[in-house]
């Protein structure tokens, strides 16, 4: 009778189990549509567009991954600071998988790969969990609330989603995989009488994991070190001789080694040999340090056993101060490379870091006391995050209850990652994992609380009664509370189709209307920093900023910066030199990309009616790119001379009375001269009909007559232009002292040879 009610409850899990798998996977793909809008395969965030990009270049140069890209940084072109394993395995998939004569089916492929490791991670949560909960059918239940707590977390989605091909998804599965392998080797006093063999797999297993997570991303030497902490506290707490072998030295050794063997080739082509921007020698040499340390541990408690835990430890903490002096006498470079790391990386003392979203604090910076630090927690868990508290509490507590050795650790390993969470929000991924572990400890920890409220000899009763339904009432809870969870409930049914954003369909213009990649051809493309890898792997045109920042090239990144916050001439020196011939932007970037000392581009009139702001455009004159390079002479607001509006977006600006597109895509010319004389001081306009997707619109230029009556206006538009987004008129209207008029046609041809159109004064021409 036994064994069959054993057999129903194993029956039981699997079934919840297997369902959730396929809820897990289902979740993350449901987005397909969104990611293949108008039968085009767009990449949902900058950092995945540039992992599709490399990912399908080493699956032509397989296994080599190339560090050097040609078309960033241009025209000198820069290196990718990335570690080598997302690439290399994708690219490994679509070599294996994919199709030459079906381009489509490789980006799906690559699209799958963070599902996949969604799945695992919703695995390995389970299996964290099934290590604090007794072996028995109702708390087997509990490890699937778990699962299935991590499965709809916002975040926890975020990085695992169909597409978003990111090596953040790897970073939370191999921080789970490190701390799962330092709890596997808990209690000790058992692990101890482990066969040799089982110990040598043990340390084998830590060295693949360990690798695999600096293979994926060269920063996991910060999680290597908290789980070196780990054991090195595992090691020293014991009273008995124990073996090198299974005390995770050896595995922190090997993986060293395995790094190096990779890392290697990288540094032979990006040249940075110690570094903590680039995978470097930097990285295997802390993670051999973090081995040598455990190691020495072994070695401390085998010789002082009879001493206390404390006493251990300091002894160890001389021995690594000792190595670290002589460490910084033999290698400076090394340890101040370290300290730059913590400064600049981790403190976030990088100015360029310290601007990006996923380096600020958790809560914003604001006081736990103020509701904007709950709709960030809320933004980040969802309805989870608002009991985050209480759940740390709570789980921290049953881990200790269930066991004080695994207790301990657990303790150790989230409050370390919920420190460093609350310092950068980038850890919250990571954090899904002990946030939803912690969580379901909680409901552990409540059945257990409750039923000691009930007679001893009941309790056991009433205990049993609660492990078998209550799990199942909490995981339909779940369930139902995330049903009225929108950002959860859309995740449950395929999200509709989309349009292109303006970004990608200027992207696309790009890719069809520039010339291909090739120096002094004019074929780079000026976009913002955060926009590169989209134009990279949309147009595959060159850009010279990205999202690497000053990591790729530190002079065309700054530069990029600038070039739009002065006069038009800066701009045209500063794409001449970085041989860029289009220029996307508009109110999409110049809004929080082009700063003017607090004043905003656009404001509002009496009515209410949004209107450019005249204050923004005298502070930034390259501010009328905002709306197609059309001046406006009666507040002295230059036209842009030499940028050709060749594409405008459909989607308008929302803030504005009158129709101005988010996105315009720029060509620079020459641009025609229009000569001719005036009376002295006067301004003479030229101005054409502009129709931006049949919105009509005026494009105005402007020059004043100099003391001798010459004036000379410079269009880039032509006439007779006729394109869906952007058309113009069949002539310019010159018009001087607002009187006196006159026609001029202006062909294509002569504004991108600069030639010149000598115009009479109206008076001379009678």
């Amino acid at each position: 009778m036994i064994f069959i009610k054993n057999k129903i409850h194993k029956l039981i899990w699997y079934l919840i189990f297997t369902l959730l798998m396929l809820m897990s996977a289902w979740v993350r793909v449901s987005n397909f549509p969104q990611v293949l809008p108008q039968g085009y395969f767009m990449p949902p965030a900058a950092d995945a567009a540039y992992h599709f990009r490399r990912s399908l270049m080493t699956s032509e140069t397989f296994p080599q991954v190339p560090v050097f890209d040609p078309l960033m940084n241009w025209p000198e072109g820069g290196n990718c600071p990335w570690a080598s394993g997302l690439d290399q395995l994708t690219g490994c998939l679509i070599s294996m998988f994919g199709s030459t004569d079906n381009p489509d089916i490789n980006l799906i492929i690559a699209a799958m790969v963070p599902v996949i490791f969604g799945i695992l991670i919703t695995f390995i949560t389970i299996d964290i969990c099934r290590m604090f909960l007794p072996d028995k059918p109702g708390y087997k239940l509990l490890s699937i609330l778990g699962g299935l707590i991590i499965t709809i977390l916002p975040q926890s989605l975020a990085i695992s989603r169909f597409g978003r091909l990111d090596h953040h998804v790897c970073e939370t599965f191999f921080m789970a995989a490190l701390g799962a392998w330092v709890l596997k080797k808990l209690p000790g006093e058992t692990f101890i009488k482990r066969s040799p063999g089982y110990r040598i797999t043990y340390e084998a297993a830590g060295a693949l994991i360990t690798a695999g997570s600096l293979y994926f991303f060269a920063g996991s030497v910060l999680y290597i070190a908290i789980i070196t902490v780990m054991l090195i506290f595992i090691i020293l707490k014991n009273n008995e001789r124990i073996n090198i072998t299974g005390s995770g030295g050896p595995a922190l050794i090997f993986a060293s080694f395995l790094i190096y063997i990779n890392y290697s080739g990288l540094i032979h082509e990006h040249g940075h040999v110690f570094s903590y921007l680039f995978p470097s020698l930097l990285q295997p040499l802390l993670v051999f340090i973090a081995g040598i340390s455990c190691i020495g541990s072994v070695f401390i408690t085998n010789t002082f056993n009879k001493k206390s835990f404390i006493q251990k430890l300091l002894f160890l903490s001389t021995l690594i101060s000792f190595g670290i002096l002589a460490a910084f006498m033999a290698l400076p470079s090394t340890v101040s490379e370290i300290f730059a790391g913590i400064s600049e990386w981790l403190m976030r003392k990088d100015p360029w870091l310290s601007g990006i979203d996923e380096f600020q604090p958790l809560t914003s910076g604001h006081s736990v006391f103020k509701p904007e630090a709950w709709n960030s927690l809320y933004e980040f868990y969802g309805q989870f995050g608002y009991a985050v508290v209480l759940f740390l509490i709570m789980g921290l507590t049953a881990a200790w209850k269930q066991s004080h050795e695994k207790g301990l650790i657990w303790i150790f390993w989230t409050i370390s990652i919920s420190i460093l969470t609350l310092w950068q929000n980038r850890f919250g991924r990571i954090f899904t994992v002990n946030l939803s572990v912690c969580a379901a400890l909680s409901m552990y920890l409540s059945i257990i609380t409750a039923s000691k409220i009930f007679p001893i000899y009941e309790r056991k009763k009433i205990l049993n009664i609660c492990l078998r339904i209550t799990p199942l009432i909490v995981i339909t809870a779940v369930i139902v509370s995330g049903l009225t969870e929108y950002r959860i409930i859309s995740k449950l049914i395929p999200e509709t189709k989309r349009s292109l954003w303006p970004l990608e369909s200027a992207g696309i213009f790009i890719c069809e209307n520039s010339p291909l990649p090739e120096k002094n051809k004019q074929s780079g493309v000026h976009v913002p920093w955060d926009w590169g890898h989209f134009i990279l792997q949309i147009s595959e045109r060159p850009v010279v900023a990205t999202g690497f920042g000053h990591y790729a090239g530190k002079s065309g990144f700054e530069g990029i910066q600038k070039s739009l916050l002065y006069e038009e001439s800066n701009l045209l020196n500063f794409m001449q030199k970085h041989d860029i011939g289009w220029l996307i932007g508009g109110p999409a970037s110049f809004y929080k990309k082009v700063h003017a000392n607090g004043i905003q581009p656009f404001t509002m009139n009496k009515n209410g009616q949004g209107l450019i702001n005249i204050a923004y455009l005298k502070s930034r004159p390259l501010g009328v790119l905002i709306n197609g390079g059309s001046g406006i002479p009666e507040f002295g607001i230059k036209h842009s001379a030499n940028l050709f509006p060749r594409w405008a977006s459909q989607t308008m600006v929302k803030e504005l009375s009158f129709p101005v597109p988010m996105l315009w895509v720029y060509e620079k010319v020459p641009g025609a001269r229009l000569k001719g004389f005036a009376q002295p001081g006067t301004r003479v306009i030229a101005e054409i009909e502009l129709y931006v997707w049949a919105h009509k619109k005026k494009y105005t230029a402007w020059a004043d007559s100099d003391n001798k009556g010459f004036y000379q206006i410079i269009v880039p538009l032509p006439c007779g232009l006729k394109h869906p987004s952007v058309s113009t008129g069949n002539f310019y209207v010159i018009r001087q002292n607002k009187k006196e008029t006159f026609n001029v046609i202006v062909g294509e041809e002569v504004v991108r040879k600069g030639q010149v159109i000598n115009i009479l004064d109206k008076t001379e021409n009678r």
